[in-house]
């Protein structure tokens, strides 16, 4: 299947809603965001590889509404999503187990 393009009147949506909050918000270029001193060494994020998934058009454009509707990327969203459906290492043992 081809990369799909979100369908027009959506970018156009989105286009107008970027535009809107760049306007609204603080510069973050140099010089902007204070000294080094205040900020906190936080945990490393998990690092993440990249995967290439097929996805059928309708289903794309649900998973991409879906994401923008919570402000997230579409990989967040899916993880969300996935993280919630797909049983974890344990249950697919116990499964395993008492097909025997």
């Amino acid at each position: 299947m081809a990369v799909v393009a979100a369908p027009r009147f959506l970018t156009e949506r989105l286009r107008a809603e970027a535009r809107a909050k760049t306007a609204l918000a603080p510069a973050k270029g140099r010089g902007v965001g204070g000294s080094k001193a205040g900020r906190t060494g936080g945990v490393k994020a998990k690092k993440v590889k990249a995967r290439t998934v097929y996805l059928p058009d309708d289903l794309f454009e649900r998973v991409w509404i879906q994401a923008h509707r919570k402000g997230i990327t579409i990989s967040e969203y899916v993880t969300w999503a996935l993280g919630r459906q797909v049983p974890g290492p344990r249950s697919m043992r116990d499964v395993d187990d008492t097909a025997a």
